[in-house]
């Protein structure tokens, strides 16, 4: 447990529940316009609650009206065990939280307190005052505070959503400590001095004492675990953290995870057919906050209102379901919203996938046909994708063309071609031996890109080296960092961050000889001239990096790349519905005013499909 300091400048009886009804229209309800890791398999053993306080009343005039209830709850994460090729239950210890009447026992608002002495190793000072509560940390996390009206404040919003570690994380990957092939150097970051987020403008309840803040479980992933991709909600029994949502699946993706099971069956929300007004109209404010913080495409114009403002004007039905008191029309309304109002190619439902949905179907929603995405982009990239590895098969004879099999490394006269259809990060340590990175060649891209190179500099004679992303629809970003490191000279990657008003730049190396140390010089950059091949399908990962390729005087060749200018930002809403959506970060971008790569990257040298997969054509046109 952390310690934690608590300074209280005014003695204090000053703060109860403080919720605020009062919302604009775009998000009110139409209807009123010491970290544990043992592991836990039994369903009675984990709920195991506590009421601290029987039941507590507001001390002041709460315009929830309900009556307060103080516990506690354990709060678990998925742990990945080999030998069981699952993900299992690993405690981390407890959380205190209220249930106010108004919202029923099935949504919790955690002890902020009890929530930072979990997860932040820094210290924090926590300061009283008449009009708000402030929290001030050691290190360099800044300070959040929360006033009477409940504006919640940051100082600096994108070091406290990621807990304290440093940025840029994803893209980085400082937060997953077992990549050693890659290096951050030279981190730049500007943010302004303070972003502020309404929580009475979206209707949302808060809880305000002199010994701390109580807020929802959403609220705290938006503001505290977003941007290091996490989330965490509340099944009316126990709390789950999860940083990736599809551990809930499992691990082979044939069915649920040992978590997944412990996830659904213990919630007290399975088989509830309908909600009350007032809980139906907590779930969808808290929707749409989410979506007003961290939906990359909000910065559109016709979101300008914010994305409640808009669907109430565009599409009043799908508003009027995503408020009902009824379960299976607010699950019709996230389909809708997500699959086909979205419809980016990173947005989508995980309720497509297998044994995953809400508390309320137990994890058994499945995505009907005429609801699953359909827009214009999700059509032209099926058929994109079916188009070209459709080529490939044919002119590299593949029985598959989905599959490039030996000719990930194909060679011919002075150029080699490097195929990959996914950006794919393993987590080994350095130093491994050359076979061991040849058999790893298909889980994790470094290993590819590694034995590639081997196999270019034992042929001898090389000049050019092609990236082949023709078929590529993106992947781990971590990769994709690797992945330049190779092809550039300390490759610059810049991102900003829409939730947090930040922008963040940094360089990074790459050990290419997989020696364990970080060389000037290493790099195959330094002894062949790279190309970077796009299609029309290359997307996400495939689009941002022929950006940073070119940036850093890569020429690429092709068409002009699929999009996907946003990371992909998984979440679990109230009713422990997970989903993705296009996220919060932009890629290659240092502001808003920045053109946006979503649109695509325009090659530096066009050439026909027919001519991707023939070596003597692309060292042609590269010639040429």
């Amino acid at each position: 447990m952390k310690k934690k300091i608590a300074l209280l400048l005014i003695p204090a009886f000053l703060f109860s529940c403080s919720p605020n009804s009062g919302g604009d229209s775009s998000s009110s309800s139409p209807s009123s316009e010491e970290s544990s890791s043992s592991q836990e398999t039994s369903s009675s053993e984990s709920a195991s609650s506590s009421e601290s306080t029987s039941s507590a009343s507001s001390s002041s005039s709460s315009q929830s009206g309900g009556e307060l209830t103080f516990k506690d709850a354990p709060i678990y994460q998925p742990t990945y065990d080999t030998a069981e090729d699952d993900y299992l239950l690993t405690l981390m210890g407890r959380l205190s939280y209220l249930v106010d009447s108004t919202y029923g026992d099935d949504r919790a608002f955690v002890s902020v307190n009890s929530f930072l002495d979990l997860f932040v190793s820094q210290t924090y000072v926590l300061t009283v005052t008449d009009e708000a509560l402030t929290y001030t940390f050691s290190g360099n996390m800044g300070t959040f505070s929360i006033n009477k009206d409940g504006d919640c404040s940051f100082t600096d919003l994108s070091v406290l959503g990621s807990l304290g570690v440093q940025y840029p994380l994803d893209l980085g990957d400082t937060v997953k400590l077992t990549n050693t092939h890659t290096q951050m150097n030279d981190i730049n970051s500007n943010h302004p001095d303070v972003v502020t987020y309404s929580l009475s403008k979206y209707s949302l309840p808060y809880y305000l004492f002199d010994d701390g803040a109580y807020l929802s479980t959403s609220v705290l992933s938006n503001f505290f675990l977003y941007s290091i991709w996490s989330s965490f909600t509340f099944n009316g029994t126990n709390f789950y953290y999860l940083d990736d949502c599809m551990k809930i699946a499992g691990g082979n993706w044939d069915g649920r995870s040992e978590f997944g099971s412990h996830y659904y069956s213990t919630s007290t929300m399975a088989g509830v057919t309908t909600k009350s007004e007032a809980l139906s109209a907590f779930d969808a404010n808290c929707f749409l906050l989410t979506l007003d913080m961290h939906y990359g495409f909000i910065e559109d114009e016709k979101y300008a209102d914010g994305y409640g403002a808009f669907l109430q004007k565009e599409y009043p039905n799908v508003y009027s379901s995503l408020y009902s008191t009824q379960v299976d029309d607010v699950l019709f309304a996230y389909d809708y919203i997500i699959n086909t109002l979205m419809g980016d190619g990173h947005s989508v439902l995980y309720g497509a996938m297998t044994g995953i949905g809400s508390f309320y179907d137990q994890g058994n929603h499945n995505v009907s046909a005429d609801r699953s995405p359909s827009t214009d982009r999700y059509k032209k990239l099926n058929t994109d994708y079916n188009r070209l590895t459709a080529l490939r098969g044919t002119a590299l004879s593949l029985e598959d063309g989905r599959k490039v099999g030996d000719h990930y490394c194909d060679i011919e006269g002075e150029t080699a071609v490097i195929r990959f259809d996914a950006f794919v990060a393993g987590r080994y340590d350095a130093n491994q031996s050359e076979e061991f990175y040849a058999s790893h060649i298909n889980d994790d891209l470094f290993s590819l890109f590694y034995t590639s190179y081997k196999k270019i500099e034992q042929t001898g004679g090389i000049k050019n080296v092609i990236i082949d992303l023709s078929c590529n629809g993106g992947g781990d970003s971590v990769a994709m960092i690797a992945g330049l490191g190779f092809i550039m000279d300390n490759p610059l990657v810049n991102v900003y961050e829409n939730a947090s008003k930040t922008s963040f730049s940094a360089k990074y190396r790459t050990d290419c000889n997989a020696n364990g140390v970080f060389e000037e010089g290493e790099s195959p950059a330094n002894t062949y001239t790279h190309y970077v091949l796009t299609s029309s399908y290359s997307f996400s990962c495939a689009n941002a990096f022929p950006y940073y390729a070119k940036q850093g005087g890569v020429k690429t060749i092709g068409a002009t790349s699929g999009g996907g200018g946003y990371a992909v930002f998984p979440l679990l809403l109230n009713d422990g519905y997970p989903i993705r959506i296009s996220g919060p970060i932009s890629l290659g971008r240092s502001s808003l005013e920045d053109p946006s790569i979503d649109v695509g990257v325009a090659p530096d040298i066009e050439i026909a499909e027919e001519d991707y997969y023939s070596i003597s054509k692309l060292s042609a046109a590269i010639a040429a």
